[in-house]
């Protein structure tokens, strides 16, 4: 699946009943994976999603070390998971409903971790 600026993601759909569709990229040094079978069901969804998300961690100084996003779509919501290591230090951050906030939570610690 092409996103911006020449990048890509890799999808994976599940067939059946249940249906699953997971979209798998790299942004600046982060993996990044979004997946989920309740609103993420299809190609055309995994293409909406993808991009909205990548505009989030562009608007937000997110940490410097990189690590793993998960971002779970549901019905409801989608559920963001933000995990990284600094120094000896394991960050991790979810938040339900709101993937916006997950990276703004990621940012503020990011600007404490900076300024320290």
């Amino acid at each position: 699946m092409s996103l911006d600026h020449g990048r890509h993601a890799v999808t994976t759909v599940t067939e059946g009943t249940t249906g699953y569709c997971k979209a798998t990229f790299h942004l600046n040094g982060w993996i990044v994976v979004i997946g989920g079978a309740a609103t993420l069901y299809s190609m055309s969804a995994a293409n909406q999603e993808s991009p909205q998300n990548i505009g989030f961690m562009k608007e937000v100084h997110m940490p410097e070390k990189h690590g793993e996003v998960v971002i779970q779509t549901a019905g409801d919501g989608d559920h963001a998971f933000v995990d990284w290591t600094y120094g000896k230090s394991h960050y991790s951050i979810s938040c339900c409903h709101s993937v916006s906030e997950a990276f703004f939570m990621a940012g503020s610690i990011a600007e404490t971790i900076s300024s320290s």
